[in-house]
């Protein structure tokens, strides 16, 4: 076990998929510090491919990340998804300082009714 541990939260998450993913976070106003939120979707954690990308609503307490059920169906269009996702904060341009708030894994399981 390390003396200190840096690595973020792991939340894994099992969702349906064709539903809107909202996750609420917590995030105090110095931790922000003015920067960007990001998160993302990857099949694998070191994929150059992005599968998906979270909307981002601030607020003042943190902020919300939205996987809209539209995303979410694609992912799964062929079936039950599996990959990774994360958010963090970093400068608008994605530079330093970066800091990853939580992480974990991303399982989509496939829907049945469809809205057309």
């Amino acid at each position: 076990m390390p003396d200190l541990s840096t690595v973020p939260q792991e939340v894994n998450i099992e969702h349906y998929a064709g539903d809107t993913l909202t996750i609420h976070l917590t995030v105090p106003t110095e931790v922000v510090n003015g920067r960007t939120y990001f998160a993302q979707v990857r099949a694998k954690r070191g994929a150059s491919k992005l599968d998906a990308t979270f909307q981002v609503l601030p607020n003042a307490g943190g902020a919300d990340i939205v996987l809209l059920g539209e995303d979410s169906a694609k992912l799964a269009a062929r079936g039950p998804y599996s990959g990774y996702w994360d958010v963090q904060l970093a400068e608008s341009d994605g530079s330093d300082p970066i800091t990853t708030l939580a992480q974990g894994e991303l399982v989509l399981v496939t829907d049945v009714t469809r809205a057309e």
